[in-house]
């Protein structure tokens, strides 16, 4: 099981790239540093739409990894 900080670091592509979408303020993540980690580790990414199964990262992870889109930008 990926720990917290890997897990974080997983989504973080995601919700920087989310940032730039034109979106409702509940779909923005925080941008600050200690309150994006508090938003990752509370899970709040998850009410997103998500790919159906976990697959090998193609980056630096070594685990399995899943991607969840952010609504308005899915939507761009």
């Amino acid at each position: 099981m990926p720990s917290p900080m890997s897990a974080a670091i997983t989504a973080v592509t995601l919700i920087l790239v989310a940032s730039f979408a034109q979106a409702q303020t509940g779909d923005v993540p925080p941008t600050e540093s200690a309150s994006l980690l508090k938003w990752l580790q509370a899970g709040s990414y998850k009410v997103w739409p998500k790919e159906s199964a976990p697959h090998r990262s193609m980056g630096p992870h070594q685990t399995l990894v899943v991607t969840y889109l952010n609504p308005p930008l899915d939507n761009h």
